[in-house]
């Protein structure tokens, strides 16, 4: 279990000089009990919601990336799933305290999550350019980006899953 909470967790650098959301900010309190994981979990819903919306918009402007960028949605969606689980779990068992450790990857990871939030939020910024290079681009090194984003989105997304399992037993 500690394996894959540590993927998660150093899975992606942390950015310095990047504005501070809700998510990152809440992951910086000191202890995490049900209801600020609940809220947590909200605000990284919400970042998803708009990611999805973003990488529609996307797609439509930018069909060489649709692949590739279908792939990143599908984590998301399925990111999506798991905070829902998560959130319900902490709510049904509110009296059910995670040990401090869990409670600090649970953190380490919802940040995470919101830094590659961010990261595909500035990707999809980068290639909205129109133009025929544009495509070319993609196909360079847009592409990459895209996949390591996924894969990140993929680990966090388990070990939140292991997270959910604990909550639940």
């Amino acid at each position: 279990m500690s394996t894959i909470l540590e993927v998660a967790k150093y899975g992606t650098r942390p950015r310095s000089g990047k504005m501070l959301t809700a998510v990152h900010t809440m992951a910086s309190l000191e202890t995490m009990d049900p209801l600020s994981i609940t809220t947590t979990c909200l605000a990284l819903l919400s970042a998803i919601s708009t990611g999805i919306r973003s990488i529609k918009d996307f797609v439509v402007g930018c069909r060489e990336a649709h692949n590739d960028i279908a792939a990143v949605s599908r984590e998301l969606s399925d990111l999506d799933i798991t905070l829902h689980m998560l959130q319900h779990g902490v709510e049904a068992s509110e009296s059910n305290q995670l040990p401090e450790n869990l409670r600090q990857h649970t953190r380490d990871i919802m940040a995470n999550c919101n830094i590659v939030l961010i990261d595909l939020e500035a990707l999809l910024r980068k290639y909205q350019c129109p133009g025929l290079g544009r495509a070319a681009n993609w196909t360079l090194s847009g592409r990459k980006e895209a996949e390591k984003m996924r894969v990140s989105l993929e680990a966090h997304k388990r070990a939140l899953g292991l997270v959910v399992d604990a909550v639940t037993l």
